[in-house]
């Protein structure tokens, strides 16, 4: 991490104040420790600061703070804090959903476990789960033997920034929990439709090279009996085509979805910003 950004992030707060810094030892502590590349300290720091009551001013400083972290190795390093054995992977992605006329928000988690799971959970700091509305199910991916667990929340809202705690516990008993701090960055890149059955993809900001680029998703899905059924899908990691080949496909009626996908870490667990765009998509009268 270079000194100059980081002193450009402290002079970016103009209400954070040399005596403010003296007398709060947590997030001075974050910042001298993003100074020196311990990217573990100085996350610890933030989730102290996260954990009091803060002015619009100190978290816009800590947001900021977390995604300068991200420019040494994406995050992969902010928690020393590893998976315990049973728990294979964890991933927490706040999507937001548009279809024309209406938008809707989601947080979702996705464990996958060598034993099976009881719970996964996502609470605020007050100990609250972040919505009544939510959904758990149990998909199998058909490979391996891994018990894989789902926890969706409907949101009113997207999912603001913050300090939460995820915790999953297995039906044996066993359980994890850790904290997770959740940042609001720019898009990077952004799809948006040019017709019928093509879209754009737009970099609207630089990259960080040290994660990897946004994963686009084009997927058809059937619609029957108030269930989506996905029919076709294919994901790209570079290269993003904007139209879809449509010789192969059964001549119906679609909903066609494309998803960005941009992805980071803290530690082991793996964070992602989804937006999704659908819309219908109707073969049946290209095809008469």
């Amino acid at each position: 991490m270079s000194r100059i950004a980081v002193i450009g992030l402290i002079a970016y707060s103009p209400f954070l104040t040399a005596d403010w810094f003296s007398t709060n030892n947590a997030l001075n502590k974050a910042h001298e420790s993003l100074l020196t590349n311990d990217l573990a300290s100085s996350f610890t720091a933030m989730v102290e600061v996260w954990q009091k009551p803060a002015t619009p001013a100190i978290k816009d400083n800590l947001n900021n703070l977390l995604i300068q972290s991200l420019d040494v190795d994406c995050g992969r390093t902010l928690s020393n804090k590893a998976l315990p054995v049973w728990i294979q992977s964890l991933s927490i992605t706040r999507q937001t959903l548009e279809s024309p006329g209406r938008r809707t928000f989601r947080a979702v988690l996705n464990a996958t476990a060598t034993e099976s799971i009881k719970t996964l959970s996502f609470k605020s700091l007050s100990d609250k789960a972040i919505s009544i509305d939510a959904e758990s199910t149990e998909p199998s991916d058909g490979v391996t033997d891994n018990h894989t667990f789902q926890t969706r929340y409907n949101l009113n809202y997207n999912l603001d920034i913050g300090l939460y705690e995820v915790e999953i516990e297995s039906d044996s008993g066993k359980s994890w929990s850790h904290w997770v701090i959740i940042s609001e960055s720019p898009e990077k890149y952004t799809a948006r439709w040019t017709g019928k059955d093509s879209w754009t993809i737009e970099k609207t900001f630089i990259p960080n090279r040290y994660c990897s680029l946004p994963l686009l998703q084009v997927a058809l899905y059937d619609y029957k009996d108030n269930a989506y059924t996905e029919k076709w899908s294919q994901q790209y990691e570079s290269d993003y085509p904007q139209t879809i080949d449509a010789s192969e496909l059964e001549p119906q009626r679609y909903i066609l979805a494309i998803s960005m996908t941009h992805e980071r870490w803290q530690g082991d667990i793996v964070l992602k910003d989804q937006r999704v765009i659908s819309k219908s998509y109707d073969l049946t009268a290209d095809k008469e």
